[in-house]
């Protein structure tokens, strides 16, 4: 660009083929006149002949100057078009390069999305499999639940049937012992001990009937021992069970009676309290009069009758 600049400067100043030049055609003009003023053709011709000859020269100088100036105007301008390629080379890669970033991006970007959306699947999925678990686990819970009701139940139908083979092994026993008792009572009938502890073991059987034969055996007791306190008391615990208040009343009076006349006020405080008790079930119950007492207790001084006066 300078040599193009220098060259374009150099042609622009006047070069001294110029001055000559100007001065041949000065001289041309003054040939001229001369030539006409003398005719002479020789005036004429010869400055003429130089200012062409001078002409010619300075032509092939500044067609020289011109074609070096072009030439150097062709270099410059083809070196900028390096230049130009080059830029256009630098920024197509340069573009590329953009591309190729842009490409790397997007993929990134595009991965990105994929691991996005594939934790998302994986999360969805987990909570799906959590939620299946929660179920799993509610019914878990409800069949651990309906295990431990169902357990329970078996429990208590456990029980139930332990306590009723407890409840059959009693009731076998106290049938091998009212056997037993019986079988004795036959050997040795006049023995009221026998029939009062034969009535313990009936009373104490849930039936009715069974209820009214231990009565029964209580009073075989009393038949054969008249002062009997504990066949009277049990004879009247056993009548107020079955709504017997009134003879309830009347057995539980002559009780306390005996033991009190025996010295016995543990047994007599209790026969008077369960009195007591029936007697408030059926007030009517304080108007029996008690069965006669025997000549050894005819001379004491407690009358049954104002036992609760």
């Amino acid at each position: 660009m300078q040599h193009l600049l220098n060259a374009q400067a150099e042609a622009k100043r006047s070069h001294w083929l110029n001055h000559v030049e100007m001065i041949s055609v000065v001289g041309s003009v003054g040939g001229a006149i001369a030539s006409a003023v003398t005719n002479q053709v020789v005036f004429a011709s010869i400055p003429l002949s130089l200012t062409a000859t001078l002409h010619l020269a300075n032509r092939r100088r500044l067609t020289e100057s011109a074609g070096q100036v072009r030439q150097l105007m062709i270099a410059q301008i083809s070196q900028q078009d390096q230049e130009r390629k080059a830029q256009i080379e630098t920024l197509t890669q340069n573009g590329q390069k953009r591309k190729d970033a842009i490409a790397t991006l997007t993929q990134q970007d595009e991965d990105k999305q994929l691991s996005i959306e594939a934790i998302t699947k994986q999360n969805q999925a987990q909570q799906n499999a959590l939620e299946t678990m929660n179920e799993k686990l509610e019914i878990l819970e409800e069949h651990e639940v309906a295990l431990v009701k169902k357990t329970e139940e078996l429990q208590a139908d456990s029980d139930s049937l332990r306590e009723k083979e407890q409840s059959l092994a009693t009731a076998l026993e106290q049938l091998h012992q009212i056997d037993l008792f019986t079988q004795i009572i036959r050997a040795t009938p006049r023995d009221a001990t026998l029939y009062y502890r034969r009535g313990l073991v009936r009373g104490s059987l849930c039936r009715l009937d069974d209820q009214r034969i231990a009565i029964d055996d209580y009073s075989q007791a009393i038949a054969l021992d008249p002062d009997y306190a504990d066949a009277y008391f049990q004879r009247g615990a056993l009548r107020g069970t079955i709504d017997e208040k009134k003879h309830a009343v009347a057995d539980l009076r002559i009780a306390a009676k005996l033991y009190f006349e025996a010295g016995d006020l543990e047994h007599y405080d209790e026969a008077m309290s369960l009195s007591q008790e029936q007697h408030e079930l059926a007030p009517a119950a304080v108007e029996m009069e008690p069965e006669a007492p025997s000549e050894s207790q005819s001379d004491e001084p407690l009358v049954i009758g104002s036992l609760f006066d």
